[in-house]
């Protein structure tokens, strides 16, 4: 599914649960989810990339209204961010 960045925030805490440091990037986004039976309206969604991530440099190069599509592995995290070439 396509989505848009309608936001991105930069994530720096030490964890609670943990005591180790968070350090990343949260994008925020919007999509379509017409294609969704139950679903009425725009879907929205935050995704967290830890800046240990390979990806974590490229995801914060995109600019603020950038299409992107999310691949998830079987364990729900993100393995991938790329740019859609969807001009919708």
């Amino acid at each position: 599914m396509v989505k848009e960045i309608v936001g991105k925030e930069k994530v720096d805490y030490v964890s609670k649960k943990t005591n180790n440091p968070v350090v990343g990037l949260t994008l925020h986004c919007v999509g379509d989810a017409s294609s969704r039976e139950r679903f009425e309206g725009r879907e929205v969604d935050t995704i967290f990339i830890s800046s240990k991530s390979p990806m974590h440099d490229q995801c914060a190069s995109f600019p603020i209204g950038s299409k992107i599509i999310v691949q998830y592995n079987r364990w729900g995290s993100v393995e991938s961010v790329v740019l859609s070439d969807s001009k919708k």
